[in-house]
């Protein structure tokens, strides 16, 4: 919703255990509720990963814009 209001471009992928440790977290002991925003890398784990300047920009004005609307910044 965050980006949609603010036009940011996203991509959307679902995992339940992926390079994080926030399946993890959210499904142990009491747990709490986790999100992970990663930023698109081909190659990654090599000495030439690649990202998108753009994603990179992207993902700062999503995070940017998530912690202003719970007044955070």
């Amino acid at each position: 919703d965050i980006a949609n209001r603010h036009n940011i471009k996203y991509q959307r992928k679902t995992s339940a255990y992926g390079a994080s440790q926030a399946g993890a977290v959210e499904t142990s002991a009491s747990g709490c509720k986790t999100a992970v925003v990663s930023i698109p890398l081909r190659y990654g784990n090599t000495p030439v990963g690649l990202m998108n300047v753009n994603d990179i920009n992207s993902v700062t004005d999503l995070v940017c814009e998530f912690l202003r609307e719970r007044d955070v910044i």
